[in-house]
Parts: C-alpha cells; sequence; structure tokens
C-alpha cells in the first residue's frame, strides 16, 4: 500500500486528507486504477474513492 494525501479539496476532502493507495488493474482497459481508502476517523465506516493515473497525479501525493 502506498500512503497519500490530497493536493488540493474536491468532493468534500479537504486538502492534506490522509489515506492509502492500493493499485489495481483494470482488465477490460489495461489501464492502473487506484483504490484510495481515506483516512477518516469520525466515519462509522471507511470511505473509498477510485482514481485513474491522471487523476491521482492532479488531486494526490505520495507521502512514504
Amino acid at each position: 500500500m502506498i500512503k497519500i494525501k490530497t493536493k488540493r479539496s474536491f468532493s468534500g476532502i479537504e486538502v492534506g486528507t490522509t489515506g492509502t493507495a492500493e493499485i489495481e488493474l483494470k482488465a477490460t482497459s489495461g489501464r492502473n486504477l487506484y483504490k484510495i481508502t481515506w483516512d477518516l476517523p469520525d466515519r462509522s465506516r471507511p470511505l473509498v474513492d477510485w482514481f485513474d493515473q491522471s487523476e491521482f497525479k492532479e488531486y494526490l501525493e505520495v507521502i512514504e
């Protein structure tokens, strides 16, 4: 897993929010997708988002 944080706010996720990314290969397109699980302790269930490579580069940065 890859530790990430946001570079900008989007969809209710604030700048600097951390999470973990897992790389998944999309079988139909052959492109990598990233499964992001956000570190949001006030939620009863984890919040998960999916990013393609261009979204990952635009919104996220690797911190570890």
